[in-house]
């Protein structure tokens, strides 16, 4: 009976080592794949987290993309100043100006521009063109909006302002075109001449910017017949 119970407990033994051997191997297997099964998730999130990364990367880059096409959109490419759309844009905002709200605006229109172009090219035509918008981005105020409306004209608009601000912008614009035509070096020959007239809501009771507009107009028109009769329209066309 000794020798029975010998027998049982070594066959016990060898079935209990065997369940602690598959019982170990089960256990290695299920490491192995509860670690497998992590590597994967981390790729699978390093992946995502890139093409989140790219995304993102894309929206950034189409917004700024569309705003560069919107600044486009608006700018005059010869001047750099805001184009006739967004000045436009600018004087419908306005809606109607209310008795007591001072906002004023002018209309420039720059002389000599076909003759200059039929004597001397459109390049130098153009640099009038240019030279005039640096004259006005130069001598307005900061809080003056000036933008070319088309062709040789230029508007400008002035918010909460009153009549010793613009005889300042006004002296200031005359001067720096003095200073431009004093320097030969400047025009090439050509001078800037340049018509202007101005309204001023608060002379209203009520306006909108467009007949506003059409006020600065008219008497921009006025100035030029002065200008033509004072014989100082054509500032030297060599």
């Amino acid at each position: 009976k000794s020798s029975e119970l010998f027998v049982l407990s070594e066959e016990y033994f060898e079935i209990a080592d065997d369940t602690v051997d598959a019982a170990e191997i089960y256990s290695a297997k299920n490491v192995s794949f509860v670690r497998t099964l992590e590597f994967i998730i981390i790729l699978f999130s390093i992946i995502i987290t890139i093409n989140i990364v790219f995304v993102l990367y894309d929206i950034i880059h189409l917004a700024r993309l569309n705003k560069k096409l919107n600044n486009l959109a608006y700018l005059d490419i010869l001047t750099k100043l805001p184009n006739r759309s967004y000045c436009e844009i600018r004087m419908t905002d306005f809606g109607i100006i209310k008795k007591g709200i001072s906002v004023c605006c002018f209309m420039f229109d720059l002389n000599n521009l076909k003759i200059t172009n039929d004597t001397h090219g459109h390049t130098i035509g153009d640099s009038l063109i240019i030279n005039l918008a640096h004259i006005l981005k130069e001598s307005a105020p900061e809080k003056m909006f000036i933008g070319r409306y088309g062709g040789d004209e230029f508007i400008g608009i002035l918010k909460d302002t009153n009549k010793n601000d613009i005889n300042l912008f006004i002296s200031r614009f005359d001067e720096n075109i003095k200073k431009h035509n004093e320097n030969s070096e400047n025009h090439n020959g050509v001078k800037i001449s340049c018509a202007y007239g101005y309204a001023l809501s608060s002379d209203y009771d009520e306006i909108t910017m467009k007949a506003l507009l059409a006020e600065a107009d008219k008497k921009m028109y006025e100035k030029k017949a002065q200008m033509k009769a004072n014989n100082t329209y054509i500032d030297k066309i060599s």
